[in-house]
């Protein structure tokens, strides 16, 4: 059976100044903080349900694992960097990224631009009528299929627009590279018991998870499971006292 783990970053506690430290104060997590979202609540999270796989073109940007393999989690970990250096921003949200939380951010973000995207097409339609062109495909007039091309153009915009974000935010914060090539570099990766957790002994309680999907690995965003806190200790009854 095809299974998954999860990757994701915990703070780090290396000094505030440090950059590593500033790193645990920026983001919790580095799919959440990348892709704009809100931090959840450390808790244990149940394993997600196992994917068949991931296609191989997601957004128009084709699978390329010459040149960003992603067979173990350290390949994963430095396709990311070797993408996000060559400024293939698109390629790492398309396929190095979470696809369950990068499918589910543009799902949500989709939603404000269906009145853009069936405009374009309208006006593209308009245009297929007054041209004619016999080898252009053309629109479909089919309702259901109308309103699925409206949303699959909707979610083309909302990528682009998700790509310019993590754009965005690499740059204005530069020393997360820093700090995750340090990882890769140094870091210790082993086998937990929900995937494969990257560690570097200057941080004490940061880690970097991976999930697998077939045989590929992927930047999740699921933070480490918090261990179970002890039982609280009972008060002795009266009776107890008693006895």
């Amino acid at each position: 059976m095809l299974w998954m783990r999860a990757c994701s970053w915990t703070n780090a506690r290396t000094g505030p100044d440090s950059d590593l430290g500033r790193l645990g104060r920026c983001f919790g997590n580095i799919v959440l903080f990348l892709l704009g979202l809100a931090p959840l609540a450390v808790v244990a999270q149940p394993p997600p349900p196992p994917a068949a796989k991931v296609d191989d073109q997601r957004y128009g940007i084709r699978l390329n694992l010459r040149l960003y393999p992603q067979d173990t989690p350290k390949a994963a970990l430095q396709s990311l960097l070797t993408a996000i250096e060559k400024k293939q921003y698109a390629y790492a949200v398309a396929h190095l990224l979470d696809p369950a939380t990068v499918d589910g951010r543009l799902s949500d973000r989709a939603m404000l631009f269906l009145d853009r995207a069936e405009k374009e097409l309208r006006q593209e339609r308009l245009r297929q009528q007054k041209t004619l062109v016999p080898s252009e495909p053309r629109l479909p007039a089919e309702p259901q299929q109308w309103k699925e091309l409206v949303l699959q153009r909707a979610r083309e915009h909302a990528f682009r627009e998700l790509v310019q974000q993590v754009q965005q935010r690499l740059e204005a914060e530069p020393h997360i590279l820093r700090s995750l090539a340090k990882i890769l570099a140094a870091g210790q990766f082993t086998d937990t018991a929900n995937g494969v957790k990257a560690s570097h002994p200057e941080v004490l309680d940061g880690a970097v998870y991976f999930r697998q999907i077939g045989p590929r690995w992927f930047i999740d965003n699921r933070r480490e499971d918090s261990p179970s806190p002890p039982p609280a200790s009972k008060e002795p009854s009266p009776k107890d006292k008693e006895d």
